[in-house]
């Protein structure tokens, strides 16, 4: 890394900050796109179990409403009159439970409906429509669902009133008694809620992708089924209605055999019935895969762009680093006449101004000295020429005045320079200096 030019070292630290930036936010962006596809879903399913839900609890209130009105039904109150009666009479009352009750199924073919008698009674007694009082168990029987006053309750019953469609039924019970004697129990009406009630509520609001829609109590038990009955009722576990029963609505994620899948699951406000809808999780991480390949797609654009500018950044820091790295080559060659121009404020633009400073005073200190050598040179050379002419000494002040007029240094250095000159031509001379003699 040492080795490496400056260039490739700010783009590549530039690259791994914007690669590392780009990795974090995109696991992050995934994290949240996850989250946001499971959001999608669950809101979809939920507004739509929602619609379903009020349709489903209309379906209920009309089942109490209409088995309250036949409890009071005057034509029910004298079919189970206790007044003695003859057996025409008898079986006058039984016609007219019969006019009734069909005329009830009649209108509302979604509902079956069973009566359970408080003492036998002749042609009432056919074990499919009639039965026997004493077969009740209210609360104590299994399938029992709640209580909605001391008159009516909800119970899940085993089969069918029919036989003919398997599996139970839900099933709103509720007791008659005598309008002329409100003490006296003269019965119990049953409203068993076809398949087709919960399917005329539920198969009018479509699911997102056609999701199968269960329909349990708070126990765990089946009570309907919106698929086509090809696949088996993804019923919850003990643990999952634990789970169920902590909260009114919401979803999480169940185990099952075929992968795992996210319940929804939402209960109805009256009721302690929960409707619930399983989406697998693939179907999530497909819809999140779709968006992160998209996502992935703008993300080599970004780093595109990314590494572009990163290298638009190293080029022009070093530029002008490469101008002065020049600029200094130029010096190492004894070329001081140069100026690195710039007109930034930043650092290496102040690096350049005191560059260009350091090259102006380096030529400056070489022109004096050069100067310096000059005139001394110059001296020396004159002095030399005063020693070849014999004439240049006709006097000894003349001499060192005009060494000193010409050369403009101090007396002090030309005695210095021309004494040795004096000393050794001394012995030459056969006659005193001319000024001596004078």
């Amino acid at each position: 890394m040492r080795n490496f030019r400056l260039q490739h070292r700010i783009f590549l630290y530039f690259s791994l900050l914007i690669i590392m930036s780009t990795i974090l936010f995109g696991y992050y962006a995934y994290q949240a796109n996850v989250r946001t596809a499971e959001d999608n879903f669950t809101s979809a399913v939920k507004a739509t179990m929602t619609q379903a839900a009020n349709g489903l609890e209309g379906v209920l209130n009309e089942a109490e409403k209409q088995a309250n009105l036949f409890a009071a039904s005057y034509a029910v109150q004298e079919s189970l009159s206790d007044d003695p009666a003859s057996v025409v009479q008898q079986y006058d009352r039984y016609l007219n439970m019969e006019r009734v009750v069909n005329a009830y199924e009649k209108n509302y073919d979604s509902f079956a409906i069973r009566l359970f008698l408080d003492r036998p009674r002749r042609f009432m007694n056919d074990g499919i429509r009639y039965f026997d009082a004493s077969a009740l168990k209210g609360e104590e029987d299994a399938g029992f669902l709640f209580r909605r006053n001391s008159a009516t309750y909800w119970e899940l019953s085993p089969a069918p009133a029919d036989g003919a469609q398997g599996g139970s039924l839900l099933s709103v019970y509720r007791s008659i008694f005598s309008l002329s004697d409100i003490s006296t129990y003269q019965g119990t009406v049953a409203f068993d809620l076809k398949p087709k009630a919960f399917a005329a509520a539920i198969n009018g609001v479509k699911l997102p992708d056609n999701r199968r829609l269960y329909l349990f109590d708070d126990k765990g038990r089946g009570l309907y089924d919106s698929g086509d009955g090809g696949e088996q009722a993804a019923l919850p576990g003990k643990t999952t209605m634990n789970r169920i029963r902590q909260k009114a609505e919401g979803s999480f994620q169940v185990e099952m055999a075929g992968g795992s899948q996210l319940l929804v699951y939402e209960r109805l406000r009256q009721y302690p019935i929960y409707m619930a809808v399983y989406i697998p999780l693939s179907d999530i991480s497909n819809r999140s895969k779709t968006i992160l390949y998209q996502f992935i797609w703008v993300m080599i654009a970004v780093l595109t762009l990314t590494f572009a500018v990163a290298y638009g950044i190293s080029r022009g820091v070093t530029r002008r680093l490469k101008r002065l790295m020049n600029a200094m080559g130029q010096v190492e060659s004894h070329e001081f006449n140069i100026q690195v121009p710039t007109d930034r404020s930043d650092e290496i633009g102040i690096l350049t101004r005191k560059f260009n400073w350091m090259i102006e005073r380096i030529r400056l200190l070489i022109e004096d000295v050069y100067k310096s050598n000059y005139e001394k040179k110059a001296a020396e050379l004159k002095l030399l020429q005063a020693q070849i002419n014999p004439h240049f000494c006709t006097t000894r002040s003349t001499a060192c005045i005009g060494l000193r007029s010409s050369t403009k240094l101090p007396t002090s250095a030309i005695w210095s320079a021309i004494y040795p000159t004096f000393s050794a031509s001394a012995s030459m001379w056969t006659t005193a200096p001319r000024w001596e003699r004078s």
